[in-house]
């Protein structure tokens, strides 16, 4: 329980010349204080230690965004290294299966590139469905997630911008445009010879 008293009312109850041990000051107009004006509360003789509201508020947020953005990006490190294994092991798995197709076209005078592009397009179509259909899952598990930390003592809204699908977009682009630069390679140092010879 919060109880205001007069000063040296509490002083005479407390047997003390001037029962005090905190002060609250507010600044004219609601503005931060200066550090001159907090300088000089500290250089006062029998100030142990001054806050200021604002300042308490801002190392609370560095401090929790901090730990926030370091937890986001190991979870996406680990989903992003997750993804980029399974882009990369469908395409060539793609090509395994279809080595002699690829060196058909190559032995009718199609580029290396122009039959990696035929890959590349077929990849990103699934890859951007994919990310169509992951985003409503995504914003569930972040939903169950907030429900799952949220207690009496803290609460968490989930807040989503527009920039977040924007970056899932773009990344998912990344990821699937380096594992088939790998692709590629492969594309480019495969055997024609070895692929259209017909095994019996």
């Amino acid at each position: 329980m919060t109880a205001y008293a007069n000063i040296y009312y509490l002083s005479e109850i407390a047997d003390e010349p001037f029962a005090c041990n905190s002060l609250q000051l507010l600044v004219e107009g609601g503005i931060a204080p200066s550090e001159t004006f907090l300088r000089s509360l500290k250089e006062l003789p029998r100030v142990e230690s001054v806050s200021t509201r604002s300042r308490t508020a801002d190392r609370a947020k560095r401090f929790f965004f901090m730990n926030q953005l370091i937890s986001i990006g190991v979870m996406i490190g680990f989903a992003g290294t997750i993804f980029f294994a399974s882009v990369l092991n469908s395409g060539l798995v793609n090509l395994a299966e279809r080595q002699r197709e690829v060196a058909t076209f190559i032995a009718f005078g199609y580029s290396p590139w122009e039959i990696g592009n035929t890959f590349l397009r077929e990849n990103m179509t699934l890859h951007l469905a994919g990310t169509l259909a992951g985003l409503p899952l995504g914003i569930l598990l972040s939903s169950m997630a907030i429900n799952a930390v949220n207690n009496d003592l803290l609460r968490l809204p989930l807040v989503i911008s527009w920039s977040s699908f924007v970056g899932t977009f773009l990344v998912s682009i990344l990821f699937a445009i380096v594992a088939h630069l790998v692709v590629q390679r492969h594309i480019h140092r495969m055997n024609c010879l070895e692929a259209l010879n017909v095994k019996e």
